[in-house]
């Protein structure tokens, strides 16, 4: 399970990277790609908290997990932004992706030291 949401973040850092190029560069943010972003780490992050509840306690997994919370909230932010005002800031969508990748560092890390044990 976990390492399904791990493959699932990765893939929504990839697909984030695309928007995040594209607020850089000034340009429209690709909708369906924002939409698919955030429904992919989101569905990640509910594995990821699955896992936590079926007894993977670890402080890795937790830190993690508390991580790419505080990501997911700064997506909100980000994508109310975009929706709205249709300039979200270029500070909030280059330390958005610092905190989420940082997360996903965190389990990356537990998950292959549980692999060597």
């Amino acid at each position: 399970m976990l390492q399904v949401a791990i493959v699932l973040l990765i893939f929504a850092a990839i697909l984030g990277s695309v928007v995040l190029i594209a607020i850089l560069k000034n340009h429209r943010t690709p909708k369906p790609v924002v939409v698919a972003h955030g429904s992919v780490a989101g569905f990640a992050l509910l594995l990821i908290f699955t896992y936590i509840a079926m007894g993977h306690t670890d402080t890795l997994v937790i830190a993690g997990a508390i991580v790419l919370l505080i990501a997911a909230i700064g997506g909100f932010i980000l994508f109310g932004l975009d929706v709205f005002t249709k300039r979200p800031p270029k500070v909030m969508a280059i330390v958005h992706p610092i905190i989420g990748i940082s997360g996903i560092v965190l389990l990356i890390t537990y998950f292959l030291a549980k692999q060597s044990s």
